[in-house]
Order: C-alpha cells, then sequence, then structure tokens
C-alpha cells in the first residue's frame, strides 16, 4: 500500500497524533525507506477538500470546467466559503450555480488525484490537470496521471472511491 505522501517531499508536513493513528490502523502504511516527517499532513480531522493558501482549487472557477470546459481563475471579488474552503469564480452565475448545489460541482475525492488515491495514497490534483467523468470534476497530480488514469477509470475510481471513504469515515 502506498502512504499519505506527496512526490514532493519538500512540501510535506510532519504527521499529528491522528494521522500516525490512521498509519497505525494500516490503511495507509508507510513505504520503504519514507519517513514520517515527508508523509502528506492531513487538513484538521480529515482530508474534505485540498487547498491551497485556504483556497478551494487554488483560486481556479470550479463551474468553468463544466460550462466553459477549461481551467478559468475565479475572482476574490466572487468568493464563498463552503466545507471548510473558499471558493473563487469568475462571474456572479457561477458562484450562485454552486451555491445552489455545491456537491454538483466540487471535485471528487475533495480535490485529491484519483489514481494515487486508488493506491491509498494522498496526492493533491491540479486545476490545471482535470477531467469531467460522468458528470463529475476530476482533479488529478499532472495531465500524465489524467491520461492513465481516464484509460483505465473503469478499475481505478472504484478502488479510489473505496479508499476515501475508509479515509472521510476516520
Amino acid at each position: 500500500m502506498g502512504v499519505l505522501a506527496n512526490p514532493k517531499p519538500q512540501e510535506c508536513c510532519r504527521l499529528n497524533r491522528r494521522e500516525l493513528g490512521l498509519l497505525s490502523f494500516g490503511l495507509l502504511a508507510l513505504s520503504a525507506g519514507q519517513s514520517l516527517a515527508s508523509a502528506r499532513k492531513l487538513s484538521d480531522q480529515r482530508p474534505r477538500r485540498y487547498q491551497k493558501a485556504g483556497m478551494a482549487l487554488g483560486g481556479f472557477d470550479t463551474l468553468a470546467y463544466f460550462t466553459l470546459g477549461k481551467a478559468v481563475r475565479g475572482s476574490k471579488d466572487l468568493a464563498h466559503n463552503w466545507d471548510g474552503a473558499t471558493w473563487l469564480f469568475s462571474s456572479q452565475e457561477h458562484l450562485h450555480r454552486f451555491k445552489a448545489d455545491p456537491e454538483a460541482y466540487a471535485p471528487r475525492f475533495g480535490g485529491y488525484c484519483p489514481y494515487w488515491l486508488a493506491r491509498a495514497a494522498l496526492v493533491p490534483g491540479s486545476p490545471q490537470a482535470w477531467a469531467i467523468e460522468d458528470g463529475k470534476l476530476y482533479l488529478s497530480y499532472s495531465k500524465t496521471y489524467r491520461r492513465t488514469w481516464l484509460k483505465q477509470a473503469d478499475n481505478i475510481l472504484p478502488k479510489a472511491a473505496a479508499n476515501w471513504a475508509q479515509i472521510v469515515a476516520l
């Protein structure tokens, strides 16, 4: 099994007691040669949404993926707080649509990469490496990983969903 690891160790943090409990629970075992200091820190009590500087999707407009088919930066003037993160939008219409049904537009797995999540690793997705599959938004670590998991979506998504359900249940 993988670990709560980020492929870029310099961006990682130390684990707290709760996170160490997760590791000892057996869900997320450390791989050979990797130290606790390089394991990815879970946010607060559970990793509901990946955030960068408090911004969901790193400040990109989640509705733009669905309506414009591309990654578009949001505006701080069109911000909305939901599920512990600040979401930015590029238009008033996008903001209102999100407020009406945030679960429909928020990325699955909290914005973590499905490829890595299927391997029990919690790796943030990039707003630039996205895909809409069956009407749901997914973020991948990179465009390369996006291509890989899309080719194997029938195998990867169920594994990622099972691992995600275990992670958020703790």
